[in-house]
């Protein structure tokens, strides 16, 4: 029993973090584009730091323009 509740406060904890760690990201995204992200770019962006990682989601902030990032963000497939 006190290794599920361990359990799920660790779980609870890493949600947190990773939360606290997204919302800078989160931020700038938002800065770049002029506006806030929707709540579809917000999950995609999430997705993406899954499956493309960091440097990736840094590299396309910093070498897009506000609209090419919008148009990345609403590309199921870009890369």
């Amino acid at each position: 029993m006190q290794s599920s509740l361990y359990k799920r406060a660790h779980q609870s904890g890493d949600a947190q973090g990773f939360e606290r760690g997204f919302e800078p990201l989160a931020h700038l995204y938002h800065r770049r584009l002029g506006r806030s992200l929707t709540d579809d770019e917000r999950k995609t962006l999430r997705a993406r730091l899954d499956t493309h990682g960091a440097d990736r989601l840094g590299d396309v902030l910093l070498d897009l323009s506000a609209d090419a990032l919008a148009a990345w963000l609403a590309d199921p497939d870009a890369e």
